[in-house]
């Protein structure tokens, strides 16, 4: 076989030359666009049983017919030679590249080295046959992550047991095998609890907090409605009862809810605190300035989206007095795992000291906050379990233990169980993908 590349303008153009040199018994191997024109790699001498069984269909803006398949016979050679001779004159009388109706992209119709190319009237057949492979494949793993769990329910059992713990408690898959793994390695007489309970509190990002000692700035931010100006409410009530209301100071610079200025102030007035109202960011850095003599500052900041496109503003403001001020994340406990990642990773465009976790008297399960400041390693500082100002405020420091006790509470209230098809979906150790 003798094989050579041709490089024209226009298909048209690429066959008269093929033509010329090679004769009308050349066949077409391939043909492609490329700078310049249109690439065709034809040859002669072919043999025969290296052609693609079937032309398949060629259609030009006239609609031609359908070529018949190639078959064995004595006489092969001399009707494959017939057809491609016809197919050429046929093809350099179109003046452009042959194409499928709907589609720009070129046709070779003799043979399939190329990929093949879809029309617009395939497309909602491949649609179909795409989502019904994405079917088989996400029962294929399914079945996979069964097989995967039953194995290690025989192997492991205690892991396993320590596993359905943490997992009724709410813990996300990949945290509570992270803890189930440090629990199964200690070698103690605690039954199975004991251990899954004590590695939870130990997995646990506490800051040893001694902001109601020490006070200094301190920033509130978070989503619209996670608690923030009620949590500064009860740390300046604490403060206050162990150094006194003169060194205490509340900054709102939440000008956009209605109410909002007005909910402080009534705090303030309550605690007989001085409150300052701030509404350009310019005003806090003079604010700041003439609060040196108060021993704690604190600053109820506007509600603000994970998602909102001025969320790097905002926290820039906060950004600017970084070496001043310590910021706080509000983390409602309530919330669905998902959020609680999302609001952690949009709000840590700023250096966050930690987190206030608010709403814990609402949540029904401790185990998505958990799960999402331990993947992020994001302190702890205070949890609120209640609106009483400031009784409902408690330093997580020294309460681990204590917090992991309220959470299991929750588990055992709520009577929740989860099915084995649960575990193995979502702790099935699948190292196998079937790809559609």
């Amino acid at each position: 076989m003798k094989i050579k590349r041709f490089i024209a303008a226009n298909m048209r153009q690429a066959l008269l030359d093929v033509r010329k040199e090679q004769g009308p018994n050349a066949v077409i191997l391939s043909n492609r666009r490329v700078d310049g024109g249109i690439e065709v790699v034809a040859a002669v001498d072919y043999d025969e049983t290296l052609l693609n069984p079937s032309f398949g269909r060629v259609q030009d803006d006239r609609d031609a017919a359908p070529l018949p398949p190639v078959t064995e016979s004595t006489t092969a050679s001399d009707d494959a030679e017939e057809r491609v001779s016809v197919m050429l004159d046929d093809i350099i009388e179109d003046d452009g590249v042959t194409t499928a109706p709907g589609s720009t992209a070129t046709v070779s119709p003799f043979c399939d080295a190329r990929p093949l190319e879809i029309s617009a009237a395939d497309e909602p057949v491949i649609d179909t046959m795409q989502k019904e492979l994405q079917g088989m494949r996400l029962l294929l793993e399914d079945q996979l992550a069964s097989l995967a769990w039953n194995d290690e329910v025989r192997r492991d059992p205690m892991t396993v047991c320590i596993l359905r713990h943490l997992a009724a408690f709410g813990l996300d898959a990949d945290i509570a095998r992270s803890v189930a793994a440090t629990a199964a390695q200690q070698q103690d007489t605690r039954n199975y609890m004991d251990r899954a309970n004590r590695s939870l509190a130990t997995a646990l990002p506490v800051l040893d907090d001694s902001l109601l000692e020490t006070g200094g700035v301190v920033a509130v931010v978070g989503p619209t409605g996670v608690g923030k100006t009620t949590s500064i409410a009860k740390l300046a009530a604490r403060f206050a009862l162990r150094h006194g209301r003169e060194e205490v100071a509340l900054v709102s610079t939440d000008s956009f809810r209605i109410g909002a200025q007005e909910q402080l102030a009534t705090f303030a007035r309550i605690l007989d605190v001085p409150v300052h109202l701030v509404t350009e960011e310019d005003d806090l850095s003079v604010l700041l300035s003439t609060l040196t003599n108060k021993k704690l500052v604190l600053i109820d900041t506007a509600g603000v989206s994970q998602r909102a496109q001025g969320l790097t503003d905002h926290l820039g403001a906060f950004g600017e007095h970084a070496t001043k001020v310590q910021i706080y994340l509000a983390l409602a406990a309530n919330a669905h795992a998902g959020t609680l990642d999302e609001v952690i990773r949009g709000f840590s465009q700023v250096a966050l000291n930690g987190c206030i976790l608010t709403k814990v008297d609402e949540s029904a399960s401790l185990g998505a906050a958990f799960s999402a400041v331990i993947r992020h390693q994001l302190p702890i500082a205070f949890f609120a379990n209640g609106q009483r100002v400031p009784e409902d405020l408690h330093a997580a420091a020294g309460k681990k233990n204590a917090m992991v006790n309220y959470g299991m509470r929750l588990m055992r209230e709520s009577r929740h169980r989860l099915s084995e098809e649960f575990m193995a979906r979502n702790f099935g150790e699948v190292r196998t993908h079937a790809f559609a």
